[in-house]
């Protein structure tokens, strides 16, 4: 309409106000801290990323190649109008010097490209800024369809293709003939035309189309309107282009379902990037000193993407939003650089923790986590089956008559899809509240126990909205069969009627599949927002914890929001099929949860490799072992989930104390930086996992590796918790540890000792694998503090956990610590002494001295003994 028209030329007139006092044409470097810098051209929009000064990846082929940025919902391009300013402020993160250009489109609309560095931060944030908001995507008429090359309505003028992967460059005459050698190839969708040079570039998987003067494109395979797309943005910026610049670059991919696609690649050159869909996000760039650059959204998460597109990956607002922007709105991501990928990342969300005030929480501060619980979620015994049991309540009953004959102190019993009316998971629930026929005395009070209680998809129709007028809660509906409860009083509720049967805790289920299978959480801004806020300030009114489960990476950085969120699933369930390779995504996505203030979830674990009279597909699971371990050491819920009397106490009692309080580490395990840098060349890092335990700030690290096909020397800096190996100046040479393979000391009844220092380094062997079979180590590395080494508990899979030992002094003649313990339990350590620890390092048969320590006749929650050791003995007191 003229007024539309007339809006947007007041605003193309407005546009050199919109930048006071900005100057034209000029090449300006942002920097900051730590060596990360972005320089911009503010006439061409082209960009470089710098690390050290090293150009890493950027927009545009060089600094002085004019860039345009694409809006393809609309057939519109933003161009940079010359026009910047530079200013100074302070935002929470500390003082920032600030670049703003301003751009405009084809058809008036306007955006602001913001790139914002710190002084005092190794971080740069550059914004997409919409000051006019965007309109909602407009309705397309399809594509023309070129099958008749003859016909010049076939060709769309002044325009080139979108997103497509070249078959092969050819020459022609005329568009007519590009037309017809693409109508010969079968792979080939659509054709990009060049008239000047007679190049004719032969196209496969088109999206759609873009604003190029010189060129002419025809679709002989017209793409779907990409209106509501999830997987492409409605604009990138910014954008990070793969091919190789001044240094070659890997890249750590965070995707998929459970985080499960999370994978390890080459980024220079790499034309395939994975994760293209709802879920590619965040990313690491990893050059082969294993410097590290983080690149991740600062809010939006629900509708965020990364999108690779035509040798590129872009950042952006999903094209499913299609309703518009508001005035002002900005989307934001951060570049992080810092050494190794772990570090890395836990600085890039610190940003984010920093921004919603949510502090990292110890693995203690969740019961849910601190505590030995037992779970019946999918391939547990108990999912979904009552076994020889008439019910599933008699066989609850009875694996709590198991845990008591086998004096298991089990604090809580998990319940999963199985326990309330449901219409099947992916369409949801339909009343939260038991079947008789699986629990005849209704809600489970009656377990006596504290619970976590479970929620799947949620369905369309369901008793909380049918009308009736009991409830008035508010809801948004799929174009399917599911819905979502986008009101905090239908969890206020939901959770008081939780809380009174004994839940500490709430599982919800399936935010992948609401996210990739529906149109919910990302058709607008703020649904899946405020769903996930709705469920928070539930459970902060009620005092539980939360865990989230099939999440995307949007659902993990969103965790930075949520306060009574402790964890988060890092592998796909634990069903016995594939019971060997479905763990091999753990040390990656683990990085990613952690790095989010998030404990890593490993799923249920059996304890016995066969369950009796078990009613499952499968009823072997061959590497309990090593399931066990990787459970325990990941942080989240430790659930065992044998069936009623076949828990494998033994097995347990290496993760607790004799109270059920878990002996664990002090962050989950994830892949280690060294591994990272190892595969540099091959682009696939092993399953080499590590994690620590701090005591009085000595350190203790637990390296659990896997399915190694070679040896593998680890770095020193890895059990020093310096910088990674090309910082030689972090390694202290002087530091030395003692290390043993903690499983083949149970198996062979005795500790191999290994002395481990700068010029001794620890070797991991290689442990090659087939089939389901995990074949794998675990190490312990313990410090030598002085003339003394404290092994710890032999016994525990943590052996040095800062629950257990606190007060750990070492003079050139003693060693004390305090020992913590519950009451009647005995602790059982192992110390080296002075003459032992000289036998190891000059190559005689090493020995440990023995002592345990407790205290019988204490009546509190925790009991204090302490450990002496001179140069000669050790006692306890």
């Amino acid at each position: 309409s003229n007024i539309v028209v007339v809006e947007r030329m007041i605003w193309q007139l407005l546009a050199c106000a919109l930048l006071v006092g900005s100057s034209f044409g000029d090449v300006i470097t942002m920097s900051s801290a730590g060596g990360l810098d972005v320089t911009f051209n503010t006439e061409t929009g082209s960009y470089a990323v710098l690390v050290d000064g090293n150009e890493w990846t950027g927009f545009g082929e060089t600094l002085n190649s004019t860039s345009t940025i694409a809006l393809p919902t609309f057939n519109d391009s933003f161009h940079p109008t010359n026009q910047h300013e530079t200013s100074t402020g302070t935002d929470i993160y500390g003082a920032y010097t600030e670049l703003r250009v301003n751009w405009l489109s084809d058809s008036g609309l306007v955006f602001i490209s913001s790139i914002r560095s710190y002084a005092g931060r190794s971080a740069i944030r550059m914004s997409q800024i919409f000051p006019q908001g965007l309109p909602a995507s407009p309705a397309r008429a399809p594509y023309p369809n070129c099958s008749n090359c003859s016909a010049p309505t076939s060709y769309i003028q002044g325009h080139d293709q979108l997103g497509g992967q070249l078959v092969k460059p050819g020459f022609s005459s005329s568009d007519e003939g590009c037309c017809q050698q693409c109508n010969n190839i079968s792979d080939c969708d659509c054709f990009a035309y060049d008239p000047a040079e007679h190049t004719c570039f032969l196209v496969t998987k088109c999206r759609g189309i873009i604003s190029r003067s010189d060129r002419t494109v025809g679709f002989k395979t017209p793409p779907a309107p990409t209106i509501g797309d999830k997987t492409a943005v409605l604009l990138g910026y910014p954008a990070f282009e793969v091919k190789q610049r001044a240094v070659e670059l890997n890249a750590i991919s965070f995707g998929g379902c459970q985080d499960s696609g999370s994978t390890l690649l080459k980024f220079s050159g790499n034309t395939n990037l994975p994760n293209e869909g709802t879920d590619s996000l965040p990313l690491v760039l990893l050059d082969s000193m294993n410097r590290a650059l983080a690149i991740g959204p600062a809010d939006n998460f629900f509708v965020a993407l990364h999108e690779p597109l035509d040798g590129r990956v872009q950042a952006g607002i999903k094209q499913s939003v299609t309703g518009g922007l508001p005035e002002g709105f900005e989307h934001t991501t951060w570049l992080v650089a810092g050494y190794g990928p772990n570090q890395t990342m836990v600085d890039y969300g610190d940003m984010l923790l920093q921004a919603s005030g949510k502090a990292r929480i110890s693995v203690y501060d969740d019961p849910m986590l601190g505590h030995l619980t037992y779970w019946t979620d999918h391939g547990a015994y108990l999912y979904r089956n009552p076994a020889n049991y008439s019910n599933m309540e008699v066989a609850l009953r009875q694996a709590q008559a198991g845990f008591k004959a086998k004096d298991l102190p089990f604090a809580a019993i998990q319940l999963d899809d199985w326990w309330f009316y449901s219409n099947g998971d992916s369409e949801g629930m339909t009343w939260w509240y038991p079947p008789p026929k699986t629990f005849p005395s209704g809600f489970p009070s009656w377990l006596n126990t504290n619970l976590s209680l479970y929620m799947p998809m949620y369905a369309r129709e369901n008793s909380y909205n049918n009308g009736d007028g009991l409830y008035n809660y508010n809801w948004v509906y799929s174009d399917g069969t599911t819905a979502l409860p986008v009101d905090e009083q239908f969890y206020l509720d939901a959770f008081a009627n939780g809380t009174a049967a004994g839940m500490i805790h709430f599982e919800q289920d399936f935010l992948c599949t609401h996210n990739v299978g529906t149109n919910l959480t990302n058709s607008d801004l703020n649904t899946g927002r405020n769903w996930l806020t709705a469920i928070d300030k539930a459970a902060q009114f009620h005092n539980i914890t939360l865990q989230l489960c099939m999440m995307n990476p949007v659902h993990t950085l969103f965790s930075t929001k949520m306060m009574k969120v402790t964890n988060g699933r890092a592998t796909a369930d634990n069903t016995a099929t594939g019971a060997g390779s479905r763990q091999d995504v753990l040390g990656v996505s683990s990085l990613l949860l952690y790095a989010m203030g998030m404990w890593s979830s490993r799923d249920n674990v059996w304890t016995n490799q066969s369950q009796p009279t078990c009613g499952q597909s499968t009823c072997f699971q061959p590497n309990v072992v090593f399931q066990n371990t990787a459970a325990l050491l990941s942080g989240g819920p430790y659930g065992p989930s044998d069936g009623p009397f076949a828990n494998n106490r033994s097995l347990i009692m290496t993760t607790t104390r004799s109270d059920g309080l878990l002996l664990r580490a002090d962050k989950p395990v994830t892949t280690m930086d060294s591994a990272f840098q190892q595969a540099f060349e091959s682009g696939q890092a092993q399953d080499i996992w590590s994690t620590f335990s701090l005591v009085s700030n000595h350190r203790f690290t637990y390296i659990l590796s896997s399915k190694l096909v070679d040896t593998f020397t680890v770095p020193l800096a890895e059990l020093t918790g310096g910088l990674p190996t090309h910082q030689p100046e972090s390694l202290d040479e002087g530091s030395s540890f003692v290390a043993f393979d903690f499983w083949q000391a149970r198996i062979d009844g005795k500790l191999e000792l290994v002395h481990v220092a700068a010029d001794s380094p620890l070797v991991l062997p290689d442990s090659p694998s087939s089939g389901d079979i995990v074949h794998f180590h675990y190490y312990v590395v313990a410090p030598v503090l002085g003339n003394f080494v404290l092994l710890g508990e032999v016994d525990k899979i943590v052996v040095g956990c800062n629950r257990r030992f606190s007060g750990l002094n070492v003079t050139k003649d003693q060693l004390q610590a305090v020992v913590t313990a519950a009451p009647g339990e005995e602790v059982h350590l192992s110390v080296m002494l002075p003459a032992q620890l000289l036998g190891l390092t000059t190559g005689n048969a090493a020995s440990v001295t023995s002592v345990t320590c407790g205290a019988k006749d204490c009546a509190s929650y925790e009991c204090f003994s302490r450990l002496v050791c001179s140069t000669t003995d050790c006692s306890c007191h």
